[in-house]
């Protein structure tokens, strides 16, 4: 998401072509709104980013002859797959590198990063929290790191919850987490 996205292209990238050489189907995507893709990062949702999971599902089992046999995401990426899985395919194999577990608290780093943003732009004056709000709420954008997050986004992110979700797949699962994830493992 955003600058995730950006900064860790290499990394995705090197990883895929790892799992190719060892003679897996690999296929990297970008969702709408990113990369190269059509449309606009601001016009897209959590609900977008599922339905291009679908798409992309659907192109490699139709390039490949088999069916999907698992999806890897990164931190937004990783909630993506596990919640395409729980509403899918249950069967899906997971890699999750350090999921966001939580898209409210997850929303609202991404208001502070914005109003770092703003404060070292501006030599130290910020919009508060409430006014990034009332900009969205006022059908505005707010940019954080160069992103412009809408509110459709911005309300789409609530409904990520790794723990309410339970187990996604009843396949294996490898969890990548740099910090206590007990919400996720108590539940899987």
């Amino acid at each position: 998401f955003g600058m995730e996205e950006t900064n860790s292209h290499r990394l995705n990238f090197e990883w895929a072509r790892a799992i190719s050489a060892d003679g897996h189907w690999v296929l990297r995507f970008y969702y709408r709104g990113t990369g190269d893709s059509s449309g606009t990062f601001a016009e897209t949702t959590v609900h977008d980013y599922l339905a291009d999971i679908a798409k992309a599902v659907s192109e490699i089992e139709r390039l490949s002859g088999t069916p999907c046999r698992g999806l890897a995401g990164l931190r937004l990426g990783a909630d993506l797959a596990a919640t395409f899985a729980v509403q899918k395919r249950p069967g899906l194999e997971l890699v999750m590198w350090e999921p966001l577990v939580d898209g409210r608290k997850y929303r609202k780093s991404l208001l502070r990063t914005a109003m770092a943003n703003e404060m070292v732009n501006s030599g130290g004056r910020h919009r508060s929290r409430s006014e990034l709000k009332r900009e969205l709420e006022a059908g505005g954008t707010v940019s954080v790191d160069g992103f412009a997050l809408s509110k459709p986004m911005y309300d789409s992110l609530a409904s990520i919850d790794l723990g309410a979700l339970g187990r996604p797949t009843s396949a294996p699962i490898f969890l990548a987490q740099m910090l206590a994830a007990s919400a996720i493992r108590s539940r899987w």
